[in-house]
């Protein structure tokens, strides 16, 4: 009887032990619970004894389901997935918390290269919408999704036999991660319909999150994807990962000094000993600042041709004004020298007119003969310098001058001026 004792006050004192340990230090007080006689007895009784208002005791209570299931994966077998759904069916789990267990032993399975061995008739046989059976199918959808195989994903939801509409949301959202993921014209409508049931689940809009980021023909897609981030499920959460599609968004939006901002936090919060996530956050960096620095060389180099182009009117502005000038001064020194010549016959003409006109005239003295030759040469001078005065060159003004040249322009353009 004391042994019996002493064995679940050493139960009690390492099951405090763990949940008072900060939730991003628990595995080793896990284990050492674990190791211990009747442990997943005594957390399963505890487990079913909280309350609804006891949420972080049994999100510790499940972590430690998981934790249970992820030591399974070093043996043979699926003894994994056997643990898992042994917890999650003695639990009682509500689908958040089996999407939240099987998640998590999931990616383990996947970094440990497990294979998945369960089959479309297991999930059938249990029933999907039954604890056992939605925990094999989120376990499968899993495995599936983390290998891209999103064709395969919406086949074995199609072939389930309920509807998708009966099943839980975090089921769900694999089928709308598949029609993201393939571009189809319903997967926003689905996405959306779905958030209204989901209570904003943690797991549900990350998996939209994701088929977002790896979907090619959605509209708007990098706005879509902060619409969910921004969610306080998303923006409130201590992991890394909505940390990674936002920097992703944002690079997309061509925010890149955020996206730095971002994926510099998600970076600090990501353990060294996760190598793979950190090499795919480094990529994610490396990609924000090759972007950014394509953008700023095509920036740079349109302000050089803007201004090499704007150069280049300004002085085929002034060549086609200097032309243009000097065509009209040529013209101007033509006119004029027509007009001289035009001048020095009319002179010549009314000095001659006059001459006979004072030889024919009769009864005219001889002085009245000389002022009658002068009068006619004066109005000859008269009407000469009258011409001159007229045809006078004049210099344009400069704006005037760039007017001719792009009224010129045009002209060759098409052939008439432009009003």
């Amino acid at each position: 009887m004391i042994r019996g004792h002493r064995a679940d006050a050493d139960l009690a004192a390492a099951f405090e032990a763990y949940l008072t340990t900060d939730e991003g230090h628990r595995r080793d007080p896990a284990q050492a619970l674990l190791r211990l006689p009747g442990a997943r007895d005594y957390a399963l009784d505890r487990l079913r004894k909280l309350g609804p208002h006891s949420a972080d005791a049994r999100r510790g209570i499940w972590r430690l389901a998981a934790f249970d299931a992820i030591a399974k994966l070093a043996e043979d077998g699926q003894s994994w997935v056997d643990t898992t759904v042994a917890w999650l069916d003695l639990g009682g789990a509500t689908w958040q918390e089996s999407a939240n267990v099987c998640a998590e032993v999931g990616f383990q399975a996947y970094l440990t290269d497990k294979p998945d061995t369960i089959s479309l008739a297991a999930i059938k046989g249990s029933d999907p919408r039954s604890v056992v059976g939605r925990a094999l199918l989120h376990l499968h959808l899993a495995a599936l999704r983390l290998a891209y195989r999103w064709e395969d994903m919406e086949q074995c939801l199609v072939s389930l036999g309920p509807d998708i509409g009966e099943l839980d949301p975090y089921s769900r959202a694999y089928h709308v991660f598949a029609l993201l993921a393939e571009n189809h014209p319903d997967a926003l409508a689905e996405m959306n319909a779905l958030l209204e049931v989901a209570e904003d689940d943690y797991r549900v809009t990350l998996s939209l999150v994701e088929g977002l980021r790896l979907s090619r023909g959605v509209p708007d897609q990098g706005e879509q994807m902060l619409r969910l981030l921004d969610r306080p499920v998303m923006a409130e959460s201590a992991s890394p990962d909505p940390l990674y599609r936002k920097a992703f968004a944002l690079r997309k939006l061509g925010r890149y000094d955020e996206a730095l901002r971002a994926v510099d936090e998600c970076l600090q919060r990501i353990s060294p000993l996760q190598v793979r996530d950190r090499v795919r956050i480094v990529q994610e960096r490396d990609l924000i600042l090759a972007e950014q620095a394509i953008r700023e060389q095509a920036e740079a180099a349109r302000l050089a041709a803007d201004e090499q182009v704007r150069a280049a009117t300004a002085d085929l502005e002034r060549l086609v004004a200097d032309q243009v000038a000097e065509v009209r001064r040529t013209m101007n020194d033509s006119l004029v020298r027509v007009v001289e010549i035009l001048g020095v016959f009319t002179a010549i003409i009314a000095v001659l007119g006059g001459s006979a006109a004072s030889i024919v005239a009769k009864g005219l003295s001889w002085w009245q003969r000389g002022v009658l030759v002068v009068i006619a040469g004066a109005v000859a001078i008269g009407f000469f310098a009258l011409l001159r005065i007229m045809v006078q060159p004049r210099a344009m003004k400069p704006e005037a001058l760039v007017r001719a040249s792009r009224l010129d322009a045009h002209i060759r353009a098409d052939g008439s001026p432009h009003r």
